[in-house]
This record gives structure tokens, C-alpha cells and sequence, in this order.
């Protein structure tokens, strides 16, 4: 069992605050004309620009609406893309009217109708484009309020709110929270705030099974924030560029408190589809995204290289760029500047979360002059636990523990072994599980210690490591144990493989085998025929490479491929559980094992009689 204790690694010490909008103000006495906010309703439209005091000036007026209407301690639900609107929500809701409920926006009607129920929700704020689920949900709803955020619109689309007094706008809140304010009502300013009640109720995401509601105090989340202060630094007027959907806590600890903690400036992006070009129009300096994300930069990076004719000139400077940093001496960014110009040229620091980054991906960036952390967190822990460093940056692991959290590896999967269930301790880790005691009961010892389910470990530098999930671990007959996502890391670079997902299936024998499916995009293949029989020669062709280089215990022995894209959550996670069962029901339907599957598109199996 081995345990470690996190600290600052940044110089100076951290601002205190008891809430997030106490923090706000700490940011704003300093940098209130500083911009907090840019953002457009459209694509190529008009840019909104939202100074620090502007952000708090809209907090207050919507948060005294809110109290007027007779919505203090109440849950309210948020379902909306991301948005400014979404923040100035959040802020007013969670510091001092209720508790926030943000919902995936993605979901369908049935699950939103689900949640809505399951959470509480007296009111629920909602964008334009979610106006059809709301409708539906509202047949059968006891909520007071569905508010729309008009504010959201769209300048080229009417928007039409159902004849039902319910229903009621955005706008027309924050306009009576304003005139309320201006007449001397300060119950929001005055309200006292629990710090240990519950502030947040988020809904995990569900990869290996139903989605949990985590309780977050604003101690949780103040708490997280000042930690992640001492491991990754961010300065005043640096633009970030908001991408990850909001309702998950990576991206509202990492992509919007913490930023706002330094006096960034928060640019919401226009969509996937225009990252490239937010990127260069607004000269973001800090991106905050999943491996799959920064892998198609890295693709389309790549791409340009080759086109530009530079390749071999590239591959020369990158060891010498390396050699002369490796020495003090740091002229990445000048010997790589067309490179990152293509990237708006001021980008400094990528931060990336969820699941392991290909090394080759981290190295590249590197190379080029851009800052590039590897982190990791729970939504239970708020989220953030622990985040590689500038000074301790070891290759495959995920860094050190925040400032002020325990980490500790408990029950070794083997004798000699180091690796363990990860449990982690700090002002971080949730309340517990709404309505669900004997779940919490699981997950949080009776000494404060949060199960994660990770398993990993902590190597001399104590930096953390993360092998795999306890849930997905793979436990072969003889007794050895195996682990899908250190399997998985080595099929993703397979050139063409998009993902992929292993599992073990008993076999005639009732032993273990190790099997996986790959989703492909059959446009990056490398070969000249792409028929179905020549992508399962090519594969079959790499799996026997990649098996040269495991355990025998660990090698894969039957494959499947598809050109269908996996079932994942809003950051971008296969959800094993889903994706296991749609490769079940199809294997059923062909009536078929995996074993007389491989090599084989599963898309296109022919039934056996």
C-alpha cells in the first residue's frame, strides 16, 4: 500500500475564497475591465464581447430574478450547448439560489424526461434548440418554470414558445432581477451560503454503467480550483478556448472556474466543425480537450507538413529543438513557427483529460513549443486529481497529486505487483450520490477515502499512472489479470484504427480469450484495396506485431472490425457497456462466435444456419 500527499508545484501562494463568486470578485477587483467573455450566436457572425464586471453584473440580476420568483433552494436544471449564458446560469444558480442540475444536451427526449424527474427540478433553463425535448418533457411534468434562453437565438430563426404559462424567457428574468436590484433589493447579495450543502448535481456519464447523480458542496468545487492552481498556470488576458461540453466537470473545473480564477478570457468555440478557424481568428492560448480532439489537430498538423514539402527538414530540427531545451536554451517556437501559425500562432498549452494521449501526439507538440499536459480526475472528486507538470512530466503518466490531495494504492491485482485500486482523500470528494446512501456507502470509506475503480500506480517521481478500470479488467483463468485500455492504446495506433474495445470471451474450452473490435475510417487506410478481406489481412497483419510485443497471457486472439462509428458519451469515451451489447446482439444475429467472426467486418457477417 503506497500513499503520497500532493503539493504546490508553481511558485507564490493561493487566492482563498470561500465560493466561486467570491473568487469572481477577487478576479474582478483587479481585472474587471478585462475581458471574460467572447462569443457569437452564429458561425462567422458578430463577435459578443463581455468584460469581468459585465459577468458578474448579469450573475446578479438573473440570480434576483430567480429569488423572486420563489426559486431559492430549489434544483434547477441547465439544458444548453455551450454558451455565456450557461456560465452567468451556473454562477447564480449554484452561488447562493439553489442547486444547478446541468444536463447533457445531447441526450434524447426519454432520458432527459428520465433525469428531470429523477433530479428534482422545479425549473429548468433550456437553449432554443432544445425547445422540442422540453415540449415533450413538459406533457408529463410537474416542474414550475421551463425558461428559455432566448438570449441564445439565433438572428436568422424565429423562435416560437409554446402558448403555456410555464413557459417563460430568459431575458425577461434578468430584466426583473435588474429592476429589482436597482430598487434596492440585495437578498442575493445577503443570502448566506452552506458551504457543505450541496451546490451541484451532476450526472456522470455512464461509460460502464447508469448514470450516477455526484452532489458537489461549494467546498468541493473551490476546493478543486485552488488545488489545480498550484500544478497548471494561466495568466491574465490569455484566451481559452472553450470546446468540451460544460455539463461535465472537467471542462467547468478546467475550461471555465479555473481560467477564471487567472482572469482568462473564455472564447466559446462555434462548433467542432470550426475549431481550426476559432483557433486562428482568436489567437487562443490555451486548449482544454479529450485525446480525440487534440489527435485530429495533430492529424491535420500532420497533413500540412507533408503538403508544405517541409517533412524531412521538420524531422530534422525536432531533435536538435529537443537538444537545445534539454539545455536551457528554448527556441521550439521559433525554429516551428509556420507550424504553429497554422494553429493561430499563440497557442501554449494544451490540457488533456479523459483518456491516455498517444505519446507520439504529446512528444510532437512538444517538440513544437507547446506546453502539453496529461491529466486526470472523477466527477465525484470535482474533478481534478492529479495533472502532469512542468517540472515533473514523466512520459505515460497522468503527474502528480493536486496540492492538498491524498492519493493512495490499495490492494495490489498481484504479489510484487505496484498496481491497485486508486483511492484518493480531499475537500474534493463529493457529498455522495443522490438518493443512493448505499452506493455512496461503497465508494467513500468510513476515513474519507474515495474508491475511484482505476486501477494504477505511483511511481519514484510520484507521478500517478493509470493501467485500466477495476470493472473492465480482464481476469483470465490461470489468473492473471489484463487490462483493455493498455491493450486498446496499442491497436489506436494502428494506422486507419479510429478506436477500439477489448473484452475476454470464454471460449469451447471455458478459458479466456482476449478479443477486440477496431472501428476504422477506411479513407486513412494505407493499402490500395480496401475490400473487407484486404482490411482483415492488413489488421490481422499488425495485431501479430503488436502480439510480439505482449505477454503471452495478454495477446489478442480473435478480431473484429467496423466502419461504424462506437457508441460514445460527450467526451468522446466508448461506453463499453453499450458497445459490448450491439457486438453481442450482432454476433447473435449472424448466429456466430467471435472466434468464427475474425478478421471480419461485423457490419457485414453473413447468418449461418
Amino acid at each position: 500500500m503506497k500513499r503520497m500527499s500532493g503539493r504546490r508545484y508553481l511558485p507564490g501562494e493561493v487566492r482563498q475564497f470561500n465560493t466561486l463568486l467570491e473568487m469572481l470578485h477577487q478576479t474582478a477587483d483587479t481585472y474587471g475591465s478585462h475581458l471574460a467573455y467572447m462569443y457569437r450566436r452564429d458561425p462567422g457572425a458578430h463577435v459578443h464581447y463581455r468584460t469581468y464586471g459585465e459577468f458578474i453584473e448579469e450573475i446578479e440580476c438573473l440570480a434576483t430574478g430567480l429569488i423572486q420568483m420563489g426559486l431559492s433552494d430549489k434544483h434547477i436544471g441547465l439544458l444548453s450547448e455551450n454558451s455565456y449564458e450557461w456560465a452567468v446560469i451556473y454562477f447564480a444558480v449554484a452561488n447562493g439560489v439553489g442547486v444547478i442540475a446541468p444536463f447533457d444536451a445531447k441526450l434524447p427526449s426519454i432520458e432527459i424526461g428520465n433525469l428531470l424527474n429523477y433530479s428534482d427540478v422545479e425549473a429548468i433553463f433550456f437553449s432554443p434548440k432544445q425547445l422540442p425535448k422540453v415540449v415533450e418533457a413538459a406533457k408529463n411534468s410537474d416542474i414550475k418554470y421551463f425558461i428559455c434562453i432566448d438570449t441564445m437565438k439565433s438572428k436568422n430563426k424565429k423562435l416560437k414558445i409554446p402558448d403555456d404559462k410555464r413557459f417563460i424567457r430568459y431575458s425577461d428574468i434578468r430584466q426583473r432581477g435588474a429592476t429589482a436590484l436597482a430598487g434596492g433589493d440585495d437578498s442575493f447579495k445577503q443570502k448566506e451560503i452552506d458551504v457543505d450543502a450541496p451546490a451541484a448535481l451532476i450526472f456522470t456519464s455512464g461509460t460502464t454503467s447508469m448514470a450516477k447523480g455526484v452532489m458537489l458542496s461549494m467546498r468541493n468545487l473551490c476546493a478543486n480550483v485552488m488545488s489545480a492552481t498550484g500544478s497548471i498556470e494561466a495568466f491574465p488576458g490569455e484566451r481559452v478556448l472553450s470546446v468540451l461540453p460544460l455539463h461535465h466537470t472537467f471542462e467547468t473545473t478546467a475550461g471555465m472556474l479555473t481560467p477564471l480564477y487567472y482572469g482568462c478570457c473564455i472564447c466559446v468555440n462555434d462548433g467542432l466543425r470550426h475549431l481550426a478557424a476559432n483557433l486562428m481568428e482568436w489567437s487562443i492560448n490555451i486548449l482544454i480537450a479529450v485525446p480525440l480532439l487534440i489527435e485530429n489537430i495533430y492529424k491535420r498538423v500532420d497533413k500540412g507538413i507533408n503538403e508544405s514539402g517541409k517533412r524531412n527538414m521538420i524531422n530534422l530540427m525536432r531533435p536538435l529543438a529537443r537538444t537545445m531545451r534539454s539545455v536551457g536554451v528554448n527556441a521550439n517556437r521559433r525554429l516551428f513557427r509556420s507550424v504553429l501559425d497554422g494553429l493561430g500562432g499563440a497557442l501554449r498549452m494544451i490540457v488533456v483529460g479523459a483518456a491516455a494521449t498517444d505519446q507520439e501526439v504529446i512528444e510532437t507538440f512538444s517538440d513544437f513549443g507547446v506546453e502539453f499536459y496529461q491529466g486526470y480526475g472523477l466527477t465525484e472528486h470535482s474533478p481534478i486529481i492529479a495533472v502532469t507538470t512542468k517540472s515533473n512530466n514523466v512520459v505515460g503518466s497522468v503527474g502528480p497529486p493536486l496540492d492538498k490531495v491524498e492519493l493512495m494504492i490499495d490492494d495490489p491485482v498481484s504479489y510484487g505487483d505496484p498496481t491497485g485500486e486508486i483511492l484518493v482523500r480531499s475537500d474534493s470528494v463529493m457529498i455522495g450520490y443522490y438518493k443512493d446512501p448505499e452506493a455512496t456507502a461503497e465508494v467513500i470509506t468510513d476515513t474519507g477515502w474515495l474508491r475511484t475503480g482505476d486501477l494504477g500506480y505511483l511511481d519514484e517521481s510520484g507521478s500517478l499512472h493509470i493501467t485500466g478500470r477495476s470493472k473492465s479488467m480482464i481476469v483470465l483463468t490461470n489468473g492473471k489479470k489484463a487490462f483493455p485500455e493498455e491493450i486498446e492504446m496499442y491497436l489506436n495506433m494502428i494506422p486507419g484504427v479510429v478506436d477500439s474495445i477489448v473484452w475476454g470471451e470464454r471460449n469451447a474450452r471455458d478459458a479466456v480469450d482476449i478479443c477486440a473490435q477496431l472501428q476504422i475510417r477506411p479513407s486513412e487506410l494505407p493499402i490500395p484495396d480496401k475490400s473487407d478481406e484486404d482490411i482483415g489481412t492488413y489488421l490481422e497483419s499488425y495485431i501479430q506485431f503488436i502480439n510480439k510485443k505482449m505477454p503471452r497471457f495478454k495477446m489478442i486472439k480473435q478480431f473484429v472490425f467496423t466502419d461504424e462509428e462506437m457508441s460514445r458519451t460527450t467526451t468522446m469515451k466508448v461506453r463499453r457497456h453499450i458497445e459490448s451489447e450491439v457486438i453481442r446482439n450482432k454476433l447473435e444475429a449472424a448466429g456466430m462466435t467471435v472466434r468464427q467472426a475474425n478478421g471480419m467486418n461485423i457490419n457485414r457477417l453473413q447468418k449461418r444456419d
